[in-house]
């Protein structure tokens, strides 16, 4: 619905890097979630990962943190989260109704994919433009 009442473009992205194991309980079954819980992109955003002593951080968190700490300061710079050649950044395509409707995959092996999710989210639309009349 954004890119149809906006000129601007519209970027997606799935997050998929589930936090590691807790500090001190590496031999608990509960210490790692199944999958990224919601919300815990957000301390790799923001890069503050070094101030959460919680959890064992590796190097694919901080690497996850900076890529996407990069895409997400061009995107306020710029209305874009692809930044300048050179970052080392993939491609960020905005989603396209018309074509594809992309995503940004965003993990440790970051990529830009099709969505799995287009006749999902058509049918969303549809819903949403009738609750609207």
């Amino acid at each position: 619905m954004q890119s149809k009442t906006s000129n601007t473009p519209v970027y997606r992205y799935y997050y998929s890097r589930p936090r590691p194991k807790k500090r001190g309980n590496a031999t608990r079954k509960s210490s790692r979630a199944y999958g990224a819980v919601h919300s815990s992109e957000i301390e790799y955003v923001m890069g503050n990962l070094p101030t959460n002593r919680v959890y064992d951080w590796q190097p694919g968190d901080y690497k996850v943190s900076h890529i996407f700490q990069d895409f997400v300061s061009n995107f306020v710079k710029t209305g874009d989260p692809n930044g300048p050649d050179g970052l080392g950044l993939p491609t960020w395509k905005p989603l396209n109704e018309h074509d594809q409707y992309y995503v940004m995959h965003i993990d440790v092996n970051t990529r830009l994919q099709t969505s799995q999710q287009r006749k999902q989210l058509l049918y969303l639309d549809q819903l949403y433009s009738k609750n609207d009349q």
